[in-house]
């Protein structure tokens, strides 16, 4: 007795790349020595996007001249940035680079700023001496 081998085939799931479905976004406090958090937005794409996180600077909202990446105070794990000092009169923003197997896009927030330094309250007066 022969058997028969029933075979099915199943169509390969779709790929899409990613695509940016709500900007990325900081908020907090724009003073040296505050924390900012970003934020990637929301992506789509199949198999679901991984998104990796840039925190950078320009000396205008809108980058001209240029971005530079910020290293130091960065927090990867928590997605937080704190203000440095060489950050003051700078813009801030994050960028966003989602990957999956179909591809790569990217997204940059709105920037925030400028930073400014927090300003000290006045030292202690000392009181009129009575002679």
């Amino acid at each position: 007795m022969r058997r028969a081998l029933l075979v099915t085939t199943r169509p390969a799931p779709t790929q899409t790349a990613p695509t940016n479905a709500v900007a990325p976004s900081i908020t907090g406090t724009t003073q040296v020595g505050a924390i900012l958090t970003g934020n990637a937005g929301s992506w789509n794409g199949a198999p679901t996007p991984s998104e990796a996180m840039i925190w950078q600077s320009a000396a205008d909202a809108v980058g001209t001249g240029g971005y530079t990446t910020l290293t130091i105070g960065v927090n990867n794990a928590n997605g937080t940035y704190t203000l440095q000092g060489g950050d003051n009169t700078r813009y801030i923003t994050v960028f966003i680079t989602s990957t999956n197997a179909a591809g790569t896009a990217t997204a940059r927030s709105a920037a925030v700023g400028p930073v400014t330094t927090p300003v000290s309250p006045p030292g202690p007066v000392a009181p009129p001496v009575i002679t």
